[in-house]
């Protein structure tokens, strides 16, 4: 998987570090694919939602959710866990 940095250019080196560790020993590729068969299993979640039922931190989910080219931001409704209106996710 040909993956663009998860980085800004903005970020501290420490990030940059991180992302190029991440990317290169496949963390970051193994936990796209985690994200992924979350919202497959458990279609229109929201983070918080998914981290609950599947056990995956939330910080995991939130940012390679928007990282998997497979799923799609669903919508927006109340988190039965935060009470907070948030994204929902959902698979092509």
């Amino acid at each position: 998987m040909n993956l663009a940095p998860c980085s800004r250019t903005s970020d501290p080196l420490s990030s940059k570090l991180a992302d190029k560790e991440i990317t290169l020993n496949g963390t970051r590729e193994k936990q796209i694919k985690q994200a992924y068969e979350a919202v497959v299993k458990h279609r229109c979640c929201t983070s918080r939602e998914l981290s609950e039922l599947t056990g995956i931190d939330r910080h995991v989910l939130a940012r390679r959710l928007p990282e998997c080219v497979q799923v799609v931001k669903s919508g927006m409704r109340k988190c039965i866990y935060s009470n907070r209106l948030c994204v929902t996710w959902d698979f092509r």
